[in-house]
């Protein structure tokens, strides 16, 4: 209902001043709106759930900032039979399930939709007809057929699967605009593939100021990552960081020690607060694996530490677990490890490597470190197997590879990544010259270490001669 203010400041209105909402405008048919829409506009939601409540609208006046509404018309309820569609998020779902008891009952059909869709010829005539709508909407030049194959390729890598497509990225429309800015700026009548790429490279350079900087203090040796060598106890790990919607790779130095004790493994970045629940999981998990593999007839008698070094900041996830877990075996067993192969993945308590995130941008970053240090050699990557199928790489790291340069190395358990890193055979604790056999003595060794040392409290008294 809308009123007008008179010469004296009065509000006014009549019948003629009566307009119906979108609710009534759909009777008999369907509304569909946002549902974080209803709830940041006041007073919708509570009207919204009333009208569904009781199949009637009640018209009334709207003005969020008038305290005291003065008395006007009021209609009387009008029955209707709309249905309602909410759109939104599955977080907001969730809570207005917890947080509205009407919810469930007014709202009774939940239809997840997920923008990641399968790679089929369908999905990719899909994602080019977005394309060609935002070139008539917007007035961009036309898309060669390589440019598209541009587009959809940073689709699958926006999905993070080789068999995928992200139809509902922004990222890609982004590039679509910022490709035919760059057509148009170099005099060209249509946008081409290398258009496309050019236009993400010069995304990438307005973004990756904090990554220049850490590559540069790696290779000024300012953040310590050895790229060449054998080290013991030591691992490049490969993580993920994400700036202002750029997300990139990165290696980290991840020490280990061991010594006899009862403590298990030990991070430091659990200790100091540093890291996550799922961080400190993965640590619990790897003395299960070393219980299971190389304790079922004795205690685990070892305190072994380990830390990201030069790190601090928040740690989280498990995918540095692996790596985590090569770095004790390393000092256990006293065998150095390759420092030109970084390691990313998880493990179980069987031994087992499972798959992580951020795939791409880790190997990617690897692979940049290697490059701005000029570093010489076999330089590659130690990652899980089932990662193979999200790998979607940039040109310039297929190349590398292809000409030996670069080594992508996939292992489906333990023993294959610590294999490709100590270029031994892991062999098993009973077989004698191998890397498991190593770390079951040494492991024997600190349980006899602990057994001279006899229960806690023991020793000499003060006045024993």
């Amino acid at each position: 209902i809308d009123r007008n203010v008179d010469r004296f400041g009065q509000f006014t209105t009549d019948f003629r001043r009566i307009h119906a909402g979108a609710l009534l405008e759909a009777d008999g048919g369907t509304v569909i709106f946002n549902a974080e829409d209803a709830l940041v506009e006041p007073f919708v939601w509570r009207i919204l759930r009333r009208a569904l409540r009781s199949g009637r609208v009640e018209i009334e006046a709207y003005d969020p900032f008038v305290v005291f509404t003065p008395a006007g018309i009021r209609p009387e309820p009008i029955r209707v039979s709309s249905k309602v569609v909410l759109t939104g998020p599955r977080w907001l779902f969730e809570f207005l399930l917890r947080a509205d008891d009407e919810f469930p009952d007014l709202f009774k059909v939940l239809a997840d939709f997920s923008p990641v869709v399968e790679r089929a010829p369908e999905s990719i005539r899909a994602l080019c007809g977005r394309i060609s709508g935002l070139v008539a909407r917007e007035g961009l030049l036309p898309f060669e057929s390589s440019a598209l194959d541009a587009l959809v390729e940073l689709s699958v890598r926006e999905a993070d699967d080789r068999r995928k497509l992200h139809l509902g990225s922004e990222s890609v429309l982004d590039a679509a605009r910022e490709a035919s800015l760059h057509a148009a700026s170099s005099g060209h009548s249509k946008v081409t593939g290398e258009d496309v790429h050019e236009a993400i490279r010069e995304r990438i350079y307005r973004l990756d100021r904090v990554e220049q900087e850490i590559r540069e203090a790696i290779d000024r040796n300012v953040l310590l990552v050895d790229l060449d060598g054998r080290c013991i106890g030591q691992v490049n790990a490969l993580s993920v960081a994400e700036l202002s919607g750029h997300a990139f790779g990165r290696p980290s130095r991840l020490t280990a020690t061991v010594g006899p004790g009862a403590a298990g493994v030990v991070s430091i970045d659990r200790e100091t607060k540093l890291s996550g629940a799922v961080h400190n999981k993965g640590v619990l998990i790897l003395e299960g694996f070393l219980r299971d593999r190389f304790a079922r007839g004795r205690p685990l008698s070892l305190v072994a530490s380990v830390v990201f070094e030069q790190s601090y900041g928040h740690v989280e996830g498990d995918s540095a677990s692996l790596a985590e877990l090569l770095a004790i075996l390393s000092h256990l067993g006293e065998f150095p490890l390759r420092q030109d192969r970084a390691v990313t993945g998880s493990v179980n308590q069987l031994g087992e490597v499972q798959a992580i995130g951020g795939i791409n941008e880790k190997i990617e970053g690897f692979f940049d470190c290697c490059r701005v240090a000029r570093a010489k050699g076999e330089h590659g990557v130690v990652f899980p197997a089932t990662n193979v199928q999200h790998l979607v790489l940039r040109e310039d790291v297929v190349q590398a590879m292809e000409r030996g340069e670069f080594l992508l190395i996939p292992v489906h358990t333990v023993d294959e990544a610590l294999e490709a890193l100590a270029d031994a055979r892991a062999g098993s604790p009973m077989e004698s010259g191998t890397l498991y056999y190593q770390v079951d003595q040494a492991i024997e060794k600190l349980v006899g270490q602990m057994r001279s040392l006899g229960p806690p409290g023991a020793g000499p008294r003060a006045g024993d001669g």
